[in-house]
């Protein structure tokens, strides 16, 4: 009886929510573990990197090329700006997922865009998630360092996808694709919600 109490006592401290934290609890992780995966770890900046890797890789090699180093370099300069000014708390937020749902709207329509547009729609979605990644870390070191992960994490990952979907262009695959951008553009929609009623 007595072991059976107390298994339920610590089922029960196991059911007992935390704190919450929209952009995760990464600290134990360590600085640059934390902005390696941050963009891969918050919902509305996952989004957005797969919903720019997907446009810029059903735009072809050539459309990736450009695309890719823009939107590093934003992701750089956002998390730059993001340290100097004080912007409102969930405007990263929304740009991150009013990128997503551009550039899935682009991928579900199927038609290239000229390179200066590809070019200007990347670059909205680097400077959004480098916004939305601003690190919370004590000190100019570890912010540095940070930053700087964050920038090579996103950066990676937006290579990963579109070297991916850039190779995959059967038929079968560009369906597929546009389905994803689809299901990207519905949960972008539905966040935008959640966000509305907060």
């Amino acid at each position: 009886m007595r072991r059976s109490l107390v298994g339920l006592a610590a089922v029960l401290v196991l059911l007992v929510p935390g704190a919450a934290s929209a952009h995760g609890n990464l600290a134990a992780a360590g600085a640059f573990y934390s902005g390696l995966l941050h963009p891969l770890l918050v919902p509305a900046e996952l989004l957005c990197l797969l919903a720019v890797g997907l446009y810029l890789g059903t735009n072809g090699r050539h459309a990736s090329q450009i695309g890719v180093p823009v939107f590093a370099g934003f992701v750089a300069a956002g998390l730059a700006l993001g340290g100097l000014l004080s912007l409102p708390v969930r405007l990263p937020t929304i740009m991150a997922l009013a990128a997503a749902a551009l550039a899935s709207l682009s991928v579900i329509a199927g038609k290239r865009l000229p390179h200066a547009l590809l070019a200007v729609l990347a670059g909205f979605g680097g400077l959004a998630i480098g916004l939305d990644a601003v690190p919370d870390a004590d000190g100019w070191g570890d912010r540095l360092l940070t930053s700087v992960a964050t920038v090579i994490g996103s950066g990676a990952a937006i290579v990963i996808l579109t070297a991916f979907v850039s190779s995959q262009q059967r038929e079968l695959s560009r369906i597929g694709y546009r389905v994803a951008g689809s299901w990207i553009m519905a949960v972008a929609i539905l966040y935008f919600g959640w966000l509305a009623v907060q």
